[in-house]
Order: structure tokens, then sequence, then C-alpha cells
């Protein structure tokens, strides 16, 4: 597989993370998160799949994946050693929390968590560091899709700004699937 940031080719281990946090990605979209509720939404008021395509990466950032911030965190050398001042600050760390993982990690994320283990153990560090310094101030939470998608990401050496397109590749295709089961039955 060629990478489009990149003229070098994926390994058989990067490919298998890369496939792992597709996967992940399609099954998270299918729950009532900002960008799919946006993508249902727009497909519903304006009838069109683009548009509605449009509206859930619109959403991206901010709260919800936020992927540009989230790599300047993970990229740091110690991202855990940054723990305490988000949390003096009342700032939330970028890529961990959520909606759907709240005292135990995300299931749907499993197969990244473990690919990440394998064969990027580094990164998998940074990740748990992260993780433990949250719970030892008390804050039980884990790393969200956003986290995931930018470990993927610097393991890809991935250019920052382009993070996001793993994000948004990801997720066309439930996207698009979202966007159909929500347009008015009389125009399909």
């Amino acid at each position: 597989m060629n990478l489009p940031w990149s003229t070098q080719q994926l390994t058989d281990q990067d490919e298998q993370l890369l496939v792992s946090l597709y996967d992940a990605h399609a099954k998270s979209a299918y729950r009532p998160n900002a960008s799919s509720v946006a993508v249902a939404n727009a497909a519903a008021s304006s009838g069109e799949v683009d548009k509605a395509i449009v509206a859930g990466i619109m959403t991206l950032g901010g709260l919800h994946a936020p992927l540009r911030n989230t790599y300047r965190f993970l990229h740091m050398e110690n991202p855990a050693s940054s723990v305490a001042w988000y949390i003096e600050t009342d700032e939330k760390v970028p890529g961990w929390g959520g909606t759907f993982q709240k005292i135990e990690p995300d299931p749907l994320w499993a197969s990244v968590d473990v690919n990440l283990h394998d064969f990027h153990p580094e990164l998998y560090e940074k990740i748990c560091g992260v993780t433990e310094a949250l719970h030892d101030q008390g804050r039980i939470i884990h790393p969200n899709p956003s986290a995931y998608t930018v470990a993927v990401a610097l393991a890809l050496k991935m250019p920052e700004r382009m993070a996001v397109f793993l994000f948004i590749q990801a997720r066309l295709g439930p996207w698009a699937q979202i966007a159909l089961s929500n347009l008015d039955r009389k125009e399909i």
C-alpha cells in the first residue's frame, strides 16, 4: 500500500495497524458521536450525501477529534509529564476521555491498542504513561479515537496536518451509509 505523504511502502505490520484503525473507526462511526450525528442531521435536512459528509468533517477539532492538539501532545518526548498541568489548568488532555469509554478502555479500539503494543512499543508506552498519570491524579479516563488515530499517524511518520486524513478516510464509508439511511426515502 502506498502512502500519500511518503514514497515508502507500508510494512506488513503497519498495514495491519492501519487496517485495525480503520475497523475501529468504522465501528465508532455508528455511535451517536458529534460527527455521525452531524452527518445524519445534515443528510435529513439537506437531502444530500456530500453535504452530510462535509458536516461530519466540520465537527473535527475543538472538543471532537482534536487531532492537531493530540498530535502535538503525543509528539512530546514525555507527554505524561504534562498531565498535572492540564489538570491544574482545568484543560482536557487531548486524546483522552469521552462519551463512550468511561471506566474501562474502549473495546472497539482494543485491536489498535494491541497492534501499537506489538509493533510500536514506544508509542504504546507513551499512551500508557499518560493514562497512568491521569489515573494517579484521580481521573479514570482512557485514550479515545483521537489518541489512537494520532498514535498511528506518528507510527506511520505522517506530518501533523495529515493526521486528520486517517480519521476522515476511515469514516467516509460509514458516514456515507449514515447519510443514505437519513435521506428522504422517496429520493433513494
